[in-house]
């Protein structure tokens, strides 16, 4: 049914994993990429920690500021990253 192919896409929990450090990272966004796989933002709670973190394909990429980041989401993925 229609409802039901939009509830999918729009559950954006479905793309979460057991491995996700859900205690040091606070996920700030989900960015679907298919049906299967998205790009997962999360920020550290901690500040001696790198401070951002990019979740694709079960691989973690650390960063300490949101502008570097960015740079590595844009050139991978060739979209635009905007902060919320």
């Amino acid at each position: 049914m229609r409802g039901e192919k939009f509830m999918k896409k729009t559950n954006l929990k479905q793309y979460l994993w057991k491995g996700l450090d859900l205690k040091k990272y606070e996920v700030k966004k989900i960015i679907p990429q298919n049906s299967e796989h998205a790009v997962i933002l999360m920020k550290a709670y901690d500040p001696l920690c790198p401070h951002w973190c990019m979740e694709y394909c079960g691989n973690g990429y650390y960063f300490h500021t949101f502008m570097d980041m960015k740079r590595a989401y844009e050139n991978r993925f060739r979209k635009t990253l905007e902060e919320e």
